[in-house]
């Protein structure tokens, strides 16, 4: 029987699985979905039609429809088994399996962390990841060679000192090597007790605009001890031309101590430097430390490159972990096993944890939580207790509804649903 509607009601959701190769969806703008197999002109004619299961066929008003995309069946089944998954540890594994071997990667990746969260020490889990021990944690190898201080650089790890030597050529090494001596002198100067001598050293440090001394100020005045200096360092980078005060630009407004110096540097930052401080930016959504993803998404926002769209759609919940200090007679009387463990529902654990955790609880999402009881004065013991939090990034989600013009809220999913239909075109037409 050919059934075909011509309009939808504004509540109505169909959702049809095909035991076909394909299970095509319609994203409509009421927030359901019809799946099913799409029919040529889906992109472009007025109404879009769509075979259902039963041989019938769906009609609807491109009005009616936020967007289209072709899947394959494999993601339909992948989607109907994560609704049905019970959450616990082997459920999220057997499902993880099945996505190896039906070549899900993402999908794959997704369940594993999932599982993680239930037992964070699930070596299992960790090596299916790639990641690797170091002092009894586990870690991505991106965070173990940072810790060792290495850098990826065009497919190798290197340390900064290779860096450097690699992308720079010998005169521009020794143009570097000149301003050292010079920028230390002035900035001794800058942060010393002589008044006359601070004037004049800041005087010299505002008169650079040699690219070839961006080295050199960030050595001696990127992580100085004085605020003042650090905020004179901003100001100095913003007026050399090039983009090589880009990256330590970038750098100070996500991990400056000071506020108005994290300012001071993203303000600092010129249009025409916004493409090498991209990287910057888009490696800081992985960082562990909630606050910086919130800066990078807020800078990433600012430079208004819709290309880092799919960066955001990662970080828009992202997965911390911190040891606090819970006191014993509450570990207890959780149940909390003497070796540790994760935490669950910790309404009233804001005491003990870091700023940026008990934001997240003041807007009710949490990690899968405790209860966990307010001290009764202060315990005399107390014991650390690891804690893996899930918190919605609002700065993410406001990046990605100014880059795109949409807004699908912390749905992870529906975002990448849409980029898959939308993206292209928003990429050609940059």
């Amino acid at each position: 029987m050919r059934n075909t509607l011509r309009s939808l009601a504004a509540g109505l959701a169909v959702a049809v699985l095909l035991p076909a190769a394909s299970a095509d969806l319609i994203r409509l703008r009421n927030g359901g979905e019809v799946r099913g197999k799409l029919r040529p002109g889906h992109t472009r004619d007025a109404e879009v039609t769509i075979d259902t299961l039963l041989g019938g066929v769906i009609v609807l008003d491109r009005r009616e429809v936020a967007f289209t995309t072709v899947r394959s069946l494999e993601m339909e089944e992948y989607e109907v088994r994560a609704r049905q998954v019970p959450h616990t540890v082997a459920g999220h594994w057997e499902l993880a399996e099945w996505c190896r071997q039906n070549l899900l990667r993402n999908q794959r990746i997704e369940q594993l962390e999932l599982l993680l969260l239930l037992d964070p020490d699930h070596a299992e889990a960790h090596r299916a990841l790639g990641h690797v021990q170091d002092r009894g944690e586990w870690l991505t190898r991106e965070e173990l060679m940072a810790r060792r201080g290495y850098l990826l650089y065009q497919g190798r790890w290197v340390t900064q000192q290779e860096l450097d030597l690699l992308e720079k050529s010998d005169a521009e090494r020794a143009a570097e090597r000149e301003w050292f001596t010079k920028v230390l002198a002035w900035v001794r100067w800058a942060a010393g007790a002589n008044e006359r001598q601070r004037q004049q050293g800041i005087a010299a440090l505002k008169e650079i605009r040699d690219p070839a001394a961006v080295a050199a100020l960030t050595a001696h005045m990127a992580e100085h001890e004085s605020a003042d200096v650090r905020t004179l360092f901003v100001q100095v980078l913003g007026q050399i031309p090039g983009p090589r005060s880009a990256r330590p630009l970038a750098e100070r407004s996500l991990f400056d101590p000071h506020a108005l110096v994290r300012k001071a540097a993203l303000d600092a930052l010129r249009p025409d430097q916004y493409s090498a401080a991209i990287n910057v930016y888009t490696s800081a959504l992985l960082n562990n430390d909630n606050t910086v993803v919130n800066r990078a998404a807020e800078a990433l926002a600012r430079v208004g490159d819709v290309r880092v769209s799919p960066a955001l759609f990662d970080a828009l919940v992202t997965t911390h972990r911190y040891e606090v200090q819970i006191p014993v007679h509450q570990a207890t009387l959780l149940g909390l096993p003497s070796g540790g463990g994760t935490l669950v529902n910790a309404q009233a654990l804001s005491q003990y944890l870091p700023p940026d955790v008990e934001v997240a609880l003041r807007t009710g999402q949490y990690p899968f939580g405790v209860i966990v009881l307010p001290p009764a004065g202060l315990p005399p013991k107390f014991r650390v207790v690891r804690v893996q939090a899930q918190i919605p990034n609002a700065e993410v989600r406001a990046a990605l509804v100014k880059l795109t013009g949409q807004d699908f809220g912390y749905d992870e999913r529906t975002w990448k649903l849409w980029w898959a239909a939308e993206g292209q075109a928003l990429l050609s037409a940059v």
